[in-house]
């Protein structure tokens, strides 16, 4: 007697629905429904796909619509999280009205949707919390743009509205097929607008990546000329030629290529879509419409007069395209819409029109990856998705064959069957599960890394280090990214790439190099500093100092700026910079530090020349001032007067230390004695002489009652005015006299001058009864004792 099979309890626990709501949930084709929080089913061992449905209302949504439950021996208990869902509007602006919208909404679950411009939201979903981002695009191709195309929204406890713009697109497509070249012949096809700018397009240029029989490209709508760029050896036909393109608009044309190995190339014209339709009457007729590369879209029509109806719809390249056939006089095609693959061959597409109403049909797939492309085959028809879910088209009541193409690394639950269309939507689940794939050793070697020097490889995703000289990993086929660790003082060769794995094992050599570069000595050596003085060189972010005539730097070869300083009281003009490319020295010269020793006059009249004798160094000027550029020290100096002045001081010692210095100067005029002597007057009478040169500013009065009056003055001619008492008369009362030194020989010397004899000549036996006489001291052996005496008392110039 058999066992009977053990049984499981299979639980569905849903959480935040309101108390009381309906909801339903599917074990392996059966469907129950609650307005509790827990249905159950009673279950056997194996693997099943089931589904949860919230209220039909919609206010509720899940994000684990379908699930597998794997039982294996145990009940098991799934818990199911319901959510507030509220409404996303979508509006569509600036199109054309009737024109679709279509909104694909990423983060989450995936969301595609269309809907029709107006002035009302085109598309509205019901959406859970969250933030999610979505691309937008127009129905009519692509002559109108969404601006932006793409961008973002969040669901917080509301509806949200977005307004997406629309704009004319100003680009078109220009499509360049050939025919005739052998496999991977580079070609281009070169453009010039009315404006003169031109394009280059190519095959395999960047940002195209198309087959090498055919090559595009976005340009401003407008008129162009081309030129093929024809390969070595082939003719081409057309060889240039004129092409217009509009907005959204694509352009093709057909370049055929001969030469001497293949005479005449197959045509490139395409590939043709055929629709066989039955079930129309004869009366109607039958269209189809293609969008070719998902942006264009191309008609035809079947007229009316046969009973079965064939329309052709081309030409294409190799992909997939999409198709639509509309209805037609109450009748529906079967398929309504679908993809058709071409791949280097026609493609015939049957359809049925049956009359009456049609049903959706939507398939939804777990277990593949995201973004993986599958497929479903109804009655002939393949229909593609690259997300969870898909739509079969439309299709009236009956039944239909299906079958699931293949997954590469996928096992599916069902791979074909029945599908029982009747009166209502149908909604098939499948179940893809990753078929472990076989795995083979990618091995990465290295060479030229010390011996224990540890190095690391990612590969795909994965990372692995080691000291030894070889890595391995082991992977599926497929082709895998790879980037070489880095290796302080080391560059790897080649430090990424990618490596393909096809059926069998794989190898990478990756060579390492040091990348530390060598270095050079670099000396500086110094000249002009005292024995000992210190100083320093900043170069390349270091400094050093020292007390020695030279200093040593080690660097890297390259180009340098440095800066020398000195210590002590010398400066050097020690900047700039050095290049090093092996050993390399730099001299250095210093010199004392200079400042500027100013002698500054005063007493001369302005423009009297003068001079400055400074050791051996002589300097002489007609301004106020003589300098002289020195180094710290003692200098003597000797005053160098113009002729009738002495300097105070007129010699000395001046120090220098550490700044400029300045000598004042005093120039005074030398002064020479004038003695006047009186013959004739009483003892003690009062008599006087008034002296003027009003050029040197001399007005003076000297009065005595003596027989003498002394009067220092000047180089110069002075007036006299005799100043006598009344009742005497002289031979003249006023007369002039003139003073001249001795003028400085060419050769500077000091000198001390003297003094010469100035006479009033005395009066004629016939003149008065008391004349005068004025009688320079010299010459007057009397008059050189007293005033002599008087001079070198008073009045003595410095020596």
């Amino acid at each position: 007697m058999r066992a009977a099979t053990p049984a499981y309890t299979l639980s569905f626990h849903e959480t935040g629905l309101p108390n009381g709501t309906k909801w339903q949930a599917n074990y392996n084709g059966s469907w129950a429904s609650s307005t509790t929080s827990t249905i159950s089913f009673s279950a056997t061992n194996g693997s099943f796909e089931c589904g949860i449905v919230g209220p039909i209302s919609q206010a509720y949504l899940t994000y684990t619509p379908a699930v597998w439950v794997n039982l294996t021996g145990t009940s098991q208990t799934v818990n199911v999280s319901f959510q507030k869902s509220y409404l996303a509007w979508f509006n569509g602006t600036g199109l054309p009205s009737g024109d679709g919208i279509s909104i694909r909404i990423t983060a989450g679950p995936l969301w595609v949707g269309v809907g029709f411009g107006g002035s009302s939201p085109d598309v509205a979903y019901a959406m859970l919390n969250g933030t999610y981002n979505f691309t937008a695009s127009c129905y009519c191709g692509t002559t109108y743009l969404a601006n932006p195309p793409n961008g973002s929204y969040t669901i917080n406890g509301g509806p949200t509205s977005t307004t997406i713009p629309f704009v004319r697109n100003t680009t078109g497509s220009l499509w360049f097929a050939e025919t005739g070249l052998a496999a991977n012949t580079t070609w281009g096809v070169n453009l010039t607008n009315s404006t003169g700018s031109t394009w280059r397009l190519g095959n395999g240029a960047p940002g195209f990546g198309q087959p090498v029989d055919w090559i595009t490209g976005l340009v401003p709508q407008g008129s162009y000329s081309y030129s093929v760029a024809v390969p070595s050896g082939y003719s081409a036909s057309p060889s240039t030629g004129y092409v217009s393109v509009s907005g959204g608009q694509t352009v093709q044309t057909c370049i055929e290529f001969t030469n001497a190995s293949n005479p005449l190339g197959q045509s490139c014209n395409g590939y043709l879509v055929t629709f066989n339709a039955s079930g129309l009457p004869s009366s109607d007729p039958f269209c189809a419409n293609v969008t070719y590369n998902q942006s264009e879209t191309y008609w035809a029509c079947q007229g009316a007069g046969t009973s079965e109806h064939t329309t052709t719809v081309g030409a294409f390249y190799d992909g997939r395209h999409t198709f639509t056939i509309p209805s037609e006089g109450g009748y529906t095609a079967e398929p309504s819409n679908g993809t058709v693959l071409i791949d280097n061959a026609n493609v015939y597409v049957n359809v049925q029109f049956v009359l009456g109403p049609t049903y959706p049909i939507n398939v939804s797939e777990t277990g593949l990856a995201n973004g993986t492309l599958w497929a479903v085959d109804f009655s002939g028809t393949l229909y593609y998705s690259a997300g969870s879910q898909l739509s079969a088209g439309s299709w009236g009541n009956g039944s239909y064959s299906y079958s699931i193409p293949a997954v590469p690394g996928y096992a599916v639950n069902r791979s074909s069957g029945q599908v029982l269309v009747f009166g209502k939507a149908v909604h098939l689940f499948v179940q893809f599960t990753a078929v472990p794939p076989t795995l083979y050793p990618v091995q990465f070697d290295e060479s030229g890394l010390p011996a224990g020097t540890n190095w690391s490889v990612s590969l795909g995703g994965s990372s692995a280090s080691s000291t030894a000289s070889s890595l391995r990993f082991t992977e599926a086929n497929g082709s895998y990214a790879y980037a070489i660790g880095p290796v302080t003082g080391f560059n790897a060769s080649p430090a990424a790439g990618t490596v393909v794995v096809v059926g069998t094992g794989a190898r990478v050599l990756v060579n390492f190099t040091s990348n530390v570069p060598p270095t050079y000595p670099l000396m500086f050596v110094e000249a002009g500093l005292p024995q000992g003085s210190g100083w320093s060189v900043a170069v390349g972010g270091y400094r050093q100092s020292t007390n020695n005539s030279s200093m040593s730097f080690t660097l890297v070869g390259g180009t340098y700026t440095y800066q020398a300083r000195a210590i002590s009281s010398h400066n050097c003009s020690c900047e700039g910079n050095v290049t090093v490319e092996g050993p390399t020295t730099v001299p250095l010269t210093f010199f004392p530090d200079s400042y500027r020793l100013t002698f500054q006059e005063t007493g001369l009249p302005n423009g009297t020349g003068w001079g400055v004798l400074l050791g051996t160094r002589s300097n002489g000027s007609l301004s106020a001032s003589i300098g002289f550029t020195v180094a710290n020290g003692t200098y003597s100096y000797d005053v160098l007067p113009p002729s009738g002045y002495y300097a105070s001081p007129g010699s000395g010692v001046a120090t220098v230390q550490g700044a400029n210095r300045t000598v004042a100067l005093v120039f005074h005029l030398v002064l020479y004695p004038v003695v006047f002597i009186e013959l004739g007057l009483p003892n003690g009478t009062a008599w006087g002489v008034r002296i003027v040169n009003a050029s040197l500013g001399v007005n003076e009065t000297l009065n005595s009652t003596g027989n003498a009056i002394t009067a220092f003055l000047p180089n110069g001619t002075f007036s006299i005015t005799l100043l006598l008492p009344a009742n005497y008369t002289a031979s003249s009362t006023s007369s002039t006299i003139t003073v001249a030194g001795t003028a400085l020989s060419e050769t500077p010397v000091r000198v001390v001058p003297v003094p010469a004899a100035t006479v009033v000549s005395p009066p004629t036996p016939a003149e008065s009864l008391f004349p005068w006489l004025v009688v320079a001291v010299v010459g007057l052996i009397g008059a050189l004792a007293v005033a002599g005496a008087f001079l070198l008392r008073r009045r003595r110039p410095p020596e």
